[in-house]
């Protein structure tokens, strides 16, 4: 199945025919859709709009994933909405998509999280939340605790 996946992530797809995958009935060809925009930064905003609307789990965690990879302002924000937001279920996702990063921009990632403007960063999500990505204690992160909430 790995090199199935492989040999159609070479073939160059039309990005418009991909944001319409986006919107298909079928979740498996929204995956697909979202693996290939992964590579392509321009499509952020679709897949955050794609993502506010999905009630599929394994479309979300691959459009989480696509997120982490994009490394660009539209995709940051989203999941940094998805860190601190009231849905649980999908700032679990967010969370799981995250530590895939490797430890720098991990940090990176919650720096910016944290230096938000915004009274949805509580102690708690200091506290809590932000170890968990991290698993572990990171020295440039312990400062966290002394900021004030939003």
């Amino acid at each position: 199945m790995t090199m199935d996946f492989v040999a159609a992530m070479q073939q160059p797809r039309a990005l418009a025919s991909l944001l319409t995958e986006l919107h298909d009935d079928d979740p498996v060809a929204r995956r697909w859709a979202v693996c290939s925009l992964a590579a392509c930064p321009d499509a952020a905003t679709a897949l955050v709009d794609r993502l506010k609307c999905e009630d599929d789990s394994s479309v979300r965690k691959v459009i989480l994933s696509a997120l982490t990879r994009m490394e660009n302002a539209i995709a940051t924000t989203c999941l940094v909405e998805c860190l601190c937001g009231d849905d649980p279920v999908l700032c679990n996702e967010a969370i799981k998509a995250v530590k895939e990063l490797p430890p720098n921009k991990i940090a990176n990632l919650i720096l910016i999280w944290l230096s938000q403007d915004n009274a949805r960063i509580t102690p708690s999500h200091r506290g809590t939340r932000a170890p968990i990505l991290v698993g572990r204690e990171l020295p440039q992160l312990e400062s966290w605790r002394e900021l004030p909430a939003g």
